[in-house]
C-alpha cells in the first residue's frame, strides 16, 4: 500500500523526473522513452579541467597547511595516550 494516495505505485524514470520537475505523468509516456538513447555530457571523476585543478590547490594556504599540521600531531597525540591508558589498564589488573 503506498501511503499517499495520489502517487502510482510504479514509475519510470522519466515519469518520476516529470513528476518531481511538477509535471503530471501520463499513461502514454509509458514505454516510449525506454528505447531512446539520452546523450548528455559525460563528466566523472577521471575527467578534469584545467579550472578544477586549480581550485583544488587554492585552499592550500600556509594557514592551511599550520592547521592540517596541528591537527595531525593532535590526532597522534590522542592515539598515543590511549594506547598508554591500555597499557596501564592490563599491567595493574
Amino acid at each position: 500500500m503506498n501511503n499517499e494516495p495520489d502517487e502510482p505505485e510504479k514509475l519510470t524514470r522519466e515519469q518520476y523526473r516529470k513528476l518531481k520537475d511538477g509535471k503530471r505523468p501520463s499513461q502514454d509516456d509509458s514505454g516510449t522513452e525506454d528505447n531512446q538513447v539520452i546523450d548528455e555530457p559525460k563528466t566523472g571523476r577521471l575527467k578534469k579541467d584545467s579550472n578544477e585543478k586549480s581550485a583544488d590547490a587554492d585552499y592550500k594556504t600556509p594557514r592551511w597547511h599550520r592547521i592540517n599540521r596541528r591537527l595531525n600531531i593532535s590526532m597522534a597525540v590522542l592515539v598515543a595516550l590511549i594506547i598508554i591508558v591500555y597499557l596501564i589498564l592490563i599491567f595493574i589488573n
